[in-house]
């Protein structure tokens, strides 16, 4: 019974850990086209420090709350900094390719910190 019991609860561990890994496999993102006038609207990096076993999470909004953006977004570049497996994962919350707006949701992997370089491009 014991031997069940402790196996069972083996396979739960490393199904969370392979489910853990294989969420954030990839970790740029590359959203949309660009055409031969389009230009750089908007450029930032994002870097959160590791911290010891959390995971972190960050909202990164363009236009910043209070601003206006009257160029159409064209594509978005989100370029992971650090070594592959250790970043961070991104996911596109509101707006994106063809609006005025974008909000981008970064999250670190347990322990690990993250580095991103933003680029939107837009037409002019």
């Amino acid at each position: 019974m014991f031997k069940k019991l402790l196996l069972g609860l083996a396979v739960l561990v490393t199904m969370q850990i392979l489910a853990e890994a294989s969420d954030c496999s990839s970790h740029d993102m590359i959203l949309g086209r660009r055409s031969w006038n389009d230009k750089v609207i908007y450029e930032k990096t994002i870097k959160l420090d590791s911290k010891w076993l959390q995971k972190q999470s960050l909202d990164v909004s363009f236009p910043p709350k209070g601003a206006s953006n009257p160029h159409k977004i064209t594509r978005i570049e989100l370029t992971d900094r650090m070594k592959a497996g250790e970043g961070g994962c991104a996911y596109l919350t509101r707006g994106g390719v063809g609006e005025y707006a974008v909000e981008l949701h970064l999250k670190t992997q347990r322990g690990n910190g993250m580095k991103f370089d933003l680029k939107v491009y837009g037409e002019p």
